[in-house]
């Protein structure tokens, strides 16, 4: 049986973070279609674009050359049809402040970019594996039908982690 394939917006200016973020959308094993935009300008022209459908997960780099991360959460957040789209807010500096502001403005998670490259390839497979399978089932059929919930905010790695556990846990024990 096909799995279904999962779209997802990328907005990463670095090519090495990009190459890092495309294996672990890879090794996540969630198929899906990646759209990688290099700058805030871009994302804004595509995701705003009236005859493109909004992708169902938008992974968002704070620190971009022409805008900041925050700023397109902003204005994406006002757009109705990006007000269950799930995005993930990734930068390579840690700010409590700058994490607080991103969730208040919508973000569902923001995480810090590991210096590691092995590190960044399992927390960015995490995200994307959470907010494309294990939060959809969540959530239920209703979510995945019309997207008529908002998706939760859930900050952390760590949570997501044990989260994709405890649903591997009950996979194994139901076979």
């Amino acid at each position: 049986m096909n799995q279904p394939t999962h779209s997802m917006f990328l907005v990463e200016d670095s090519s090495d973070d990009e190459i890092l973020s495309l294996r672990a959308i890879q090794k996540c094993g969630v198929p899906c279609d990646v759209l990688v935009v290099r700058s805030g300008n871009e994302a804004m022209a595509k995701l705003l674009s009236p005859e493109d459908a909004p992708p169902e997960l938008i992974v968002l780099d704070f620190h971009l050359p022409d805008y900041n991360g925050l700023e397109i959460l902003r204005s994406l957040r006002k757009q109705e049809k990006f007000r269950y789209v799930p995005i993930v807010m990734l930068s390579a500096q840690e700010s409590d402040g700058q994490f607080c502001d991103c969730l208040e403005e919508g973000a569902n998670s923001c995480v810090q970019k590991p210096t590691d490259p092995g590190e960044f390839v399992a927390d960015v497979s995490l995200l994307v594996k959470y907010w494309l399978t294990v939060h959809r089932s969540l959530a239920g059929p209703s979510f995945q039908d019309s997207h008529d919930q908002k998706p939760a905010t859930l900050p952390t790695v760590a949570i997501i982690r044990g989260a994709i556990t405890h649903l591997n846990t009950i996979q194994e024990n139901s076979i």
